[in-house]
């Protein structure tokens, strides 16, 4: 366990129309908190769905790796139905950290749209021949299973009803902030085959939609900053601006708490006391 930070169990029993898959046991999970318990580690669990998420909320977890955006029969509702109710009022009763990963539906979903290249932030992260090559038919491959995994639907179609999902992780992360719930970043990139999650962007992404479903400025800085390092038991070294903790920062040309597109204005980044120009790590200079 020398040098980890947490332990990552899958409580996942399919994707997609599978439901089939041997899932961990109670019993498991218990021996593993443990184990865990006896260095100081975290359990997080990658669970996206409503009955996924009440076993790592049974088990009393402490890391939620995903929003619910999996709501199973309840997929239909506009309101969040009272069973995922009662499975956010005992994350919120925990203080169980919880992660959106806004990111993972959205690397699906943009995946399906004819524009998903579009945005000229792709030429400053991916080198020019990989980036053409993802304009290619070979590199559909990842698009072209998820078309049949929805047996011929439209693309358009598809990204419809992926939307719908979005939405459903949505609400739950609205009803946990508005409850007083902290946010924590995560990006899960890459959380599929998918070229349109990429390191650096998806996370920029991240903290968009973040923003976009109401969490404020001022949260967000939050989440981006102190409130993992604290949820990973990190803070001593990481998360804020103090003597005798790493240097690790990003120099942005503007404040993050007026705008969000300033966590798009980095001038330099501080790795371990180096410090390195942004432009010399672009894909295009």
């Amino acid at each position: 366990m020398f040098g980890a930070s947490c332990v990552k169990v899958f409580i996942e029993d399919g994707f997609g129309t599978r439901s089939d898959w041997p899932n961990i046991s109670a019993e498991l999970l218990a021996r593993v908190k443990q184990a865990a318990k006896q260095y100081n580690l975290p359990v997080m669990a990658h669970a996206n769905a409503i009955d996924m998420q009440k076993i790592a909320v049974d088990a009393d977890l402490d890391i939620m790796a995903h929003g619910m955006w999996n709501w199973n029969q309840y997929r239909a509702e506009q309101d969040i139905p009272d069973a995922i109710r009662q499975i956010l009022d005992r994350v919120l009763q925990s203080g169980m950290t919880y992660q959106a990963t806004f990111n993972v539906m959205d690397g699906l979903t943009n995946i399906m749209l004819p524009n998903a290249l579009a945005d000229s932030h792709y030429t400053k992260v991916v080198p020019g021949d990989i980036l053409t090559w993802y304009h290619s038919e070979a590199a559909q491959w990842f698009k072209q299973e998820l078309l049949m995994d929805f047996e011929g639907l439209p693309a358009e179609r598809i990204a419809l009803i992926q939307q719908q999902t979005i939405s459903q992780g949505e609400r739950v992360i609205q009803y946990l902030y508005s409850k007083g719930h902290p946010m924590v970043l995560a990006s899960d990139t890459p959380s599929s085959p998918t070229y349109v999650a990429q390191p650096g962007l998806s996370t920029f992404n991240e903290l968009k939609h973040m923003h976009q479903v109401g969490i404020s400025l001022k949260d967000i800085f939050a989440a981006a900053t102190i409130n993992n390092a604290r949820a990973f038991g990190l803070s001593q070294d990481y998360g804020s601006i103090e003597a005798g903790k790493v240097a690790n920062l990003l120099l942005l040309n503007a404040n993050p708490l007026e705008n969000i597109q300033a966590y798009d204005s980095l001038d330099k980044i501080i790795l371990h006391g180096e410090v390195i120009d942004r432009q010399s790590l672009a894909a295009a200079q």
